[in-house]
C-alpha cells in the first residue's frame, strides 16, 4: 500500500466516523424533541409577558381562545378550525368568536390563513411556541391540527363518526379532535 493509499484510507475512515457522529447527534436531537411533545411555552421576555397580561385583563374571552388555540396547536403553532367548532368547544356564540378572532388578529396574537373556506389559525411564535426554538422556521408551513364540530356534519357522517369515536376512545393515534 502506497503512502497516498494510506492517506486516502485514513480520510475514508475519518469521514465514516464523522457520519456516524452526525447520525448520533441527529438521533439525540430527535429524542430530545420528542420528550418536549406535550408543552407550549410563553416567552418570559418583558414584551411577551406584557402582551399576555394585557390580553387577560382587557379581553378575557380573547385570552380564553388564545390559550385554547395554544393547547390545540401542533409543533408549527397552527390549528385548522371553523368558527362554529371554536364556538361549540368554548361555549361562545359564533358572533363572539368572530369578535374575539378579530381582536386577536388586530393585536398580532394570531394570524388567520385561508385554505379555501377553512381557517388556519397560527399563533404568534414570538409570544407562545410549542417546539424547539430552532423549529420556528416551520411555523406556518407544517401540518396543522384539525378541529371539527359534530354540529357541522351531516346526519349520516355524525353516525359514522360516533361509531369511530366509540371504537377508538383510548386510541392515541387519532390526529384530529372532534367536539
Amino acid at each position: 500500500m502506497t503512502f497516498q493509499d494510506k492517506i486516502n484510507d485514513l480520510d475514508v475512515r475519518l469521514r465514516i466516523n464523522q457520519i456516524k457522529e452526525d447520525d448520533k447527534k441527529e438521533a439525540e436531537f430527535a429524542k430530545r424533541e420528542k420528550k418536549n411533545d406535550n408543552f407550549y411555552m410563553i416567552y418570559k421576555d418583558k414584551e411577551s409577558s406584557q402582551k399576555i397580561r394585557e390580553l387577560i385583563s382587557k379581553a378575557p374571552k380573547s385570552a380564553e381562545l388564545f390559550l385554547f388555540l395554544a393547547e390545540q396547536s401542533d409543533r408549527t403553532n397552527a390549528v385548522v378550525a371553523s368558527g362554529k367548532a371554536l364556538a361549540t368547544h368554548l361555549s361562545f356564540s359564533e358572533s363572539s368568536i368572530s369578535r374575539v378572532i378579530k381582536y386577536l388578529t388586530d393585536n398580532k396574537y394570531i394570524e388567520v390563513l385561508k385554505s379555501g373556506g377553512t381557517n388556519v389559525f397560527v399563533l404568534n411564535p414570538s409570544i407562545v411556541w410549542q417546539a424547539w426554538r430552532t423549529g420556528k422556521k416551520s411555523c406556518l408551513f407544517g401540518n396543522a391540527k384539525v378541529l371539527v364540530s359534530m354540529d357541522e356534519q351531516d346526519v349520516s357522517l355524525k353516525k359514522r363518526l360516533s361509531v369511530l369515536i366509540d371504537k377508538s376512545k383510548n386510541d392515541d393515534e387519532i390526529e384530529g379532535k372532534i367536539i
